[in-house]
């Protein structure tokens, strides 16, 4: 829960990209964090233009994206040098 807190602390202060980032970093982590997503979007919507939150949310599902990749190829027990 601490990441979602410094999601919001982020958002707060109007740094909507990096609040995403880790908004979906804690999302990764704990996933009742989804439940603050409906609110989060709504404010979103209020606060940036529809090409902002169209790339604050494909910066959020980077992170998704990465984070699946990262563990898919180095969870198995055979890491590749990459890692």
């Amino acid at each position: 829960m601490t990441l979602l807190h410094a999601a919001m602390g982020s958002i707060l202060f109007g740094w909507w990209h990096l609040g995403l980032i880790i908004f979906s970093a804690a999302l990764s982590i704990k996933m009742n964090v989804l439940l603050y997503a409906p609110s989060l979007f709504i404010l979103m919507l209020k606060a940036m233009s529809i090409s902002g939150v169209i790339s604050a949310l494909a910066g959020a599902a980077l992170v998704q994206v990465s984070w699946t990749t990262a563990l898919n190829v180095c969870g198995r027990g055979h890491c590749l040098p990459v890692c």
